[in-house]
């Protein structure tokens, strides 16, 4: 099941990126609502589902990181994009939303050994 919703992060998260830099702003957020239904579907299904002590801790430590890369990624494309087309309308803080799912979602494919030091 994390294999599945790794992919789904992915996905949107490069759809989304795409969205932002080629499509208009009205249809950058199409992907963010694909990613809410299909979430429906994903709690229901890891609801039922019996993680051990080293899983929760691998997913732990994996949220965690994800979420001071996107405070990071969050930084960068306020400054990078102040300005331009990307920053009306907070289009910085959504491309930086995708950037999370990308990473998050590499980071549930990533072996569940990669962390040093985790037993």
């Amino acid at each position: 099941m994390r294999k599945t919703q790794g992919l789904i992060e992915m996905a949107i998260g490069l759809l989304g990126a795409v969205a932002i830099f080629c499509l208009g702003s009205y249809w950058t957020y199409l992907p963010l609502v694909v990613y809410g239904v299909l979430s429906i579907a994903l709690i229901r299904k890891i609801a039922h589902e019996q993680m051990s002590k080293e899983e929760e801790s691998s997913i732990r430590k994996r949220n965690i990181t994800t979420l001071i890369c996107w405070v990071v990624i969050a930084a960068i494309c306020c400054f990078t994009f102040h300005g331009t087309r990307i920053a009306e309308g907070g289009g910085w803080f959504l491309l930086s939303a995708y950037m999370f799912l990308l990473i998050h979602g590499i980071a549930f494919l990533a072996p569940v050994n990669s962390f040093p030091n985790e037993k």
